[in-house]
């Protein structure tokens, strides 16, 4: 009977202990940071599939986010998250006069959002397969401009360069929808135990132009982001 019931208690201890192991980790891969990557390009549709627009290129940007997870089960976890994100575009025109006049613009619109990510994720192993949606606020934007000239004079054969750059932040305040609704999709990778590779893809699905949604001024976005995930909590 004795050597019965101490069995029956170390049975008891080990199972205790894994359980508060289980629960250690559990809590430690809850609270976590992210610094990525981004890349964010003008669409035509909401569809991520749409076609890019032509004429226009991304912008580049540093992704700052911190989530808190939530295990359900083995494979299966809830997470929400804050996180600043920018998305925009940049525009090039040109304008040539051979022998005379060569004028070279851009025009770089930047949308300062800061977001909440809701999402679900399967783990497989080392593999998280997520998906989800984002809720985003516009808190500030910004219109950036670059000129270059270069005039020749004809006579002497000098040329001369000008350069003028600005920030153009007045009338702006108006122009772009306040609130965003994006689709997400990611894949991340379990490198060591407290960090993780992490590529995601959010598409947005509400037009961001307040003003002329007619002008495709600034129209759906599709950010792309990579970056390394790190867990202390």
């Amino acid at each position: 009977m004795r050597s019965t019931l101490k069995i029956l208690i170390c049975v008891l201890l080990i199972n205790q202990q894994k359980i508060l192991a289980q629960h250690e980790v559990g809590f430690k891969d809850r609270i976590s940071l992210k610094l990525a990557y981004s890349f964010s390009i003008t669409q035509f549709g909401p569809s991520p599939f749409s076609s890019t627009r032509p004429f226009r290129r991304g912008i580049s940007s540093a992704l700052l986010n911190a989530q808190y997870e939530q295990p359900i089960n083995k494979n299966f976890t809830a997470s929400i998250g804050l996180q600043l994100a920018e998305k925009g575009m940049q525009q090039d025109y040109t304008l040539i006069i051979p022998g005379i006049y060569e004028q070279y613009d851009n025009y770089e619109r930047r949308l300062h959002y800061v977001e909440m990510p809701l999402t679900g994720s399967y783990c497989l192993k080392r593999i998280k397969f997520t998906l989800g949606i984002a809720l985003s606020y516009l808190y500030s934007h910004d219109l950036r401009y670059r000129e270059h000239i270069i005039k020749y004079d004809r006579n002497t054969g000098l040329i001369k360069e000008d350069d003028f750059s600005e920030i153009a932040i007045k009338g702006l305040e108006n122009n772009y929808k306040k609130w965003d609704l994006g689709g997400i999709i990611g894949v991340s990778y379990r490198l060591i135990n407290d960090l993780d590779i992490e590529a995601q893809a959010q598409k947005q699905l509400i037009y961001a132009n307040n003003i002329y949604p007619n002008s495709k001024d600034v129209a759906y976005s599709l950010t792309l982001s990579v970056g390394l995930r790190y867990r202390f909590l």
